[in-house]
């Protein structure tokens, strides 16, 4: 059709000026753009000069298509026929043309030479500032455009507030709604009034916005949007549905922008019924799978809300498929742990030849990780890594370095890092983290120098791992020197999970006294907070304080977990209080409705066994569901290596080898056994061998 469409313009037209005008115009008015340009075209070829008007008609072709191209071979003709000095408005499309296609520098060298310049001339050029993210440019040709004596329409008001929204300029935005009072403006123009709404709910200035609003003599969808929008983007989620009853309630019908906003509310705050009646709502407005940008958001609302299956059947009825509606379900299984769930429609997405972006990629990483397959997690890395989007996307070397972590590849999470050109905070946490999962405290802290040596500052996440690290090494220096220098840097404060993970550092160092100061300098504690403390005067023995704080702690209505009861068994495990232990391992179950693991049962009979009553020790192995765990067992061989009870001993040992009959330890504990009542081992010559 591009290449008929001159040839047919020639047949049909005759060679006056006025023909070829006719013809241009009309495509434009049926929205054919590109004839529009192909028959300008073809005008050349014939040497026959578009009027002014029709310049300016193609002018905004060109700006409606992004054709910078074609938009430059009008400038040419224009500057050829001397047009820019003769006529204003074609100086004005020219630049308005350079400014929708974001070439904002050329839109500007227009600007500077046309010998005029009206409020239309200003206007599209601050526009086109605003419109591409320049907002501080946009203010400043304000200001100048004052200073030339030119005064500002309804169309630049609503260009400088959006302007004043993306960049926060609260000062001149309120000096900007002062202009607009004063004039009167508000009052008659309803543009400028959802202009203003709009900037005071980015800024979450709801009462400013409110007041705006109720001076409106009407109000239109886009007004309500505006303010349903601000309550969305900063969480007011309530609010926003509220808004929506009020606006059905004064006969404004929503539109796709309206249900994608409160979509996303009913997303945030869990409203089942709610979004299942605004579903209800877009179906019956006409928008369900004829408007993929509320589809999108329906399927991303049931995601959120754990609903798949209704996210699924919303997504199979859609007539076409985007990259942001593949993203919804992917993101909806990955977060919901649906792992070949999420593979399958990363594989389907292909199929459909969708291309991934950032979001997709970030998914199937994920998942890769959760799955372990690290053979599609380095096929993906490859990819990454020729489409250029690791040096795009610095994101994307965090979530790649997690994956290899997940899949316990740490030396390729190293080299991902090691090649990544930027790397942040949270780059540099991830592959620490990573190292301390598995238990490479060394590598954590080298990273961790090298990381203040290249003047990344640490984050909470960051001190978090490191005094983690700390505390399983015994590093106490580096956690005091951590400890000191944010004291010292004020950023201590009141971050409760910094708080606790000092706690836990020193408790686990034995050092009881800076366990008690870091404890008592806050205010407020949680169950962490709580087991810390215990669990430190656990490790030096000091039982006494162990159980007093553990009353503490009840009587302040801070509940107990598992773990609190784990440091609480031990206490009385080491401290020898059988009665004590037997009723606080009753309490845990009876009073919390806490569910005992391995770890509490083996405290029990470990602390049964200690105490040289083996009979209960044996019931309360054999009563538990962990009975097939070799682990009781071990407590037990110890129990009777202390009591020098050879017959149970034996007899202990004959169920843990049915077990596992490879287990070293469960030998070497028999051995002991016998070594501890005086006798030589009397194994026989297969159990000596695995001795």
């Amino acid at each position: 059709m591009k290449n008929a469409a001159p040839a047919t313009f020639a047949k049909h037209a005759s060679n006056c000026r006025c023909s070829w005008d006719s013809v241009i115009h009309g495509c434009i008015r049926r929205g054919n753009l590109r004839d529009a340009l192909d028959a300008f075209k073809s005008m050349q070829e014939a040497s026959i000069q578009p009027s002014c008007f029709t310049f300016i008609a193609l002018l905004k072709a060109c700006g409606k298509l992004k054709d910078v191209e074609n938009g430059c071979i009008l400038h040419a003709e224009i500057a050829t026929n001397g047009l820019l000095q003769t006529n204003q408005f074609i100086g004005n499309g020219l630049v308005d043309m350079y400014a929708k296609c974001g070439m904002l520098d050329k839109a500007r060298d227009v600007f500077r030479t046309l010998p005029y310049r009206d409020v239309v001339t200003w206007t599209v050029l601050i526009g086109g500032y605003s419109h591409h993210g320049h907002g501080e440019e946009a203010l400043c040709l304000y200001d100048k455009m004052l200073l030339d004596g030119i005064y500002p329409n309804a169309i630049t008001f609503c260009c400088l507030l959006k302007a004043c929204g993306s960049i926060q300029a609260v000062d001149k935005g309120t000096e900007i709604h002062g202009h607009i009072d004063r004039i009167g403006l508000l009052e008659s123009n309803l543009y400028v009034g959802n202009a203003l709404v709009n900037m005071y709910s980015k800024w979450g200035m709801f009462e400013k916005a409110g007041n705006v609003f109720e001076m409106l003599p009407v109000r239109d969808s886009i007004t309500w949007n505006a303010l349903i929008s601000g309550y969305v983007q900063l969480d007011h989620n309530e609010k926003a549905l509220n808004c929506f009853e009020h606006m059905q309630s004064e006969g404004i019908t929503p539109n796709a922008v309206t249900f994608c906003c409160v979509l996303k509310a009913c997303g945030n705050v869990q409203t089942l019924d709610k979004g299942r009646e605004i579903h209800d709502a877009i179906a019956r407005n006409g928008f369900l799978g004829t408007n993929l940008f509320v589809s999108n958001a329906l399927v991303n609302m049931y995601t959120k809300r754990g609903m798949l299956e209704k996210a699924r059947e919303v997504f199979d009825k859609l007539p076409c498929h985007d990259v942001v509606s593949w993203n919804a379900l992917m993101t909806g299984y990955t977060d919901h742990e649906y792992d070949e769930e999420a593979l399958m429609c990363f594989e389907k997405m292909q199929l459909e030849y969708i291309s991934p972006d950032i979001i997709t990629f970030s998914c199937i990483l994920k998942t890769c990780g959760s799955m372990k397959i690290i053979d599609k997690g380095r096929e993906i890395h490859d990819h990454l890594v020729t489409i250029g989007y690791l040096e795009k996307h610095q994101e994307l070397g965090s979530t790649l370095i997690d994956m290899y972590i997940k899949c316990e590849v740490l030396g390729s999470a190293q080299e991902v890092f090691d090649t990544l050109i930027i790397r942040d905070v949270v780059t540099w946490t991830t592959l620490i983290s990573g190292y301390v999962q598995h238990d490479h405290g060394k590598e954590a802290l080298d990273l961790f120098n090298r990381m203040k040596v290249e003047s990344i500052s640490p984050d909470n996440i960051t001190f978090f791992c490191i005094l983690k690290t700390c505390g399983s090494m015994g590093a106490t220096d580096k956690g005091l020197q951590i400890h000191a220098g944010n004291v010292k840097m004020g950023l201590l404060g009141s971050d409760l999970s910094f708080i606790n993970a000092l706690l836990e550092m020193y408790a686990k160092c034995g050092f009881i006294m800076n366990v008690e100061k870091v404890f008592d300098s806050v205010s407020i504690h949680d169950v962490v907070s709580w087991t810390s403390l215990i669990s430190g005067y656990a490790q030096v023995g000091k039982l006494e304080e162990v159980l007093h704080i553990f009353d503490r702690m009840r009587t302040q209505h801070n509940m107990p977990d598992p773990i609190t009861f784990v440091s609480v068994l031990n206490a009385c495990n080491h401290g020898g209080l059988v009665d004590e232990g037997q009723m606080y391992f009753e309490a845990m179950i009876k009073d919390y409705g806490i569910t005992p693991t391995l770890e509490h049962h083996t405290c029990l009979v470990d602390l049964f066994g200690r105490s040289g009553q083996l009979e209960k020790a044996i019931i309360a192995t054999e009563e538990t569901l962990f009975y097939q765990n070799s682990v009781m067992w071990h407590a037990m061989l110890g129990a009777c290596r202390k009591s020098e009870n050879m017959q149970l001993g034996r007899w202990v040992f004959e169920k843990s080898v049915q077990l596992d009959e490879n287990c070293g330890r469960t030998y070497v504990f028999m051995e002991n056994i016998y070594a501890a009542a005086g006798f030589q081992t009397e194994l026989d010559g297969a159990e000596a061998l695995r001795i």
